[in-house]
């Protein structure tokens, strides 16, 4: 039985590889017609990942952590609260919604489609690489919440995220999950009414969540955009420091990400 082991072995891969047919994969929805030459995007692309490579291995790690530590005062800017952004964004988003559901329901004649994927998922993204953490006062929760805190008398945030090394970012996790699912398996995600319904269902939970736990608590652990933003943030040449009036200063690009705490180290640590 032994010798007819590897016999079977390769009679089960040949019949494998005889069945095999066409594989379905998922792929964007529409081409993308480049605004440079083809060689010019793989020849810069290439380019950045050999700079990169070289400077990594060849810049002393003195060096590095000298230019990372680096800072250059460009002056002080006041401080602002974001309850007033927050509530304008958050007025922003249910008009947006409300115009989904009674809009028209054309993806190109409704504005939500396009606010949602071009200007927050696309354009807002890229402005935390270059400007910071927009999101800190841009989020549609930390604004209403504030004003329901003020209307119930302090009674909100009345509750903790349970303790633990891996809970706290399982929200945010799952969440993302279930809009990676919206944007890119279920069908037609750029339908007003059904974008509506997404927002709307993400906007209440998210705000129910933020009124039991408080703003810095879900937002810096359970909610997936407010954590991937900060995240995006971190690359900025920009850091905006805390104070009556914020230090505003300039830093080698992507320093702070080297000023990010290691969220991995608790948990490699318990393998």
């Amino acid at each position: 039985m032994r010798r007819r082991i590897p016999a079977l072995a390769a009679m089960s891969m040949l019949l494998l590889i005889g069945s095999m047919d066409a594989a379905l994969a998922h792929s964007a929805e529409r081409g993308f017609v480049m605004l440079l030459p083809t060689g010019y995007v793989i020849g810069g692309g290439a380019l950045a990942v050999a700079v990169s490579f070289a400077g990594v291995v060849l810049l002393p790690p003195r060096l590095v952590e000298c230019a990372f530590a680096c800072r250059l005062r460009l002056g002080a800017v006041p401080a602002i609260s974001p309850v007033l952004t927050s509530l304008l964004s958050a007025l922003i988003l249910l008009a947006l919604i409300a115009v989904g559901f009674m809009g028209s329901r054309d993806p190109l004649q409704n504005p939500l489609p396009l606010t949602v994927w071009t200007v927050w998922w696309v354009g807002v993204v890229l402005l935390h690489a270059v400007l910071g953490n927009l999101w800190a006062w841009l989020n549609p929760f930390s604004g209403p919440y504030a004003l329901l805190d003020r209307l119930s008398g302090g009674r909100l945030a009345a509750h903790r995220l349970p303790a633990g090394r891996l809970w706290p970012f399982w929200p945010a996790f799952v969440i993302f999950l279930a809009f990676a699912w919206f944007q890119l398996v279920a069908p037609a995600p750029d339908d007003p009414a059904r974008l509506a319904a997404a927002a709307s269902i993400y906007w209440l939970a998210t705000l129910l969540a933020v009124c039991l736990f408080g703003p810095n608590e879900w937002l810096a652990k359970a909610d997936p955009f407010a954590v991937f933003l900060e995240l995006v943030a971190a690359v900025s040449p920009f850091q905006l420091a805390s104070s009556e009036r914020s230090g505003l200063y300039l830093r080698v690009p992507g320093a702070g990400l080297a000023d990010r705490p290691c969220r991995c180290q608790a948990y490699c640590s318990s393998f």
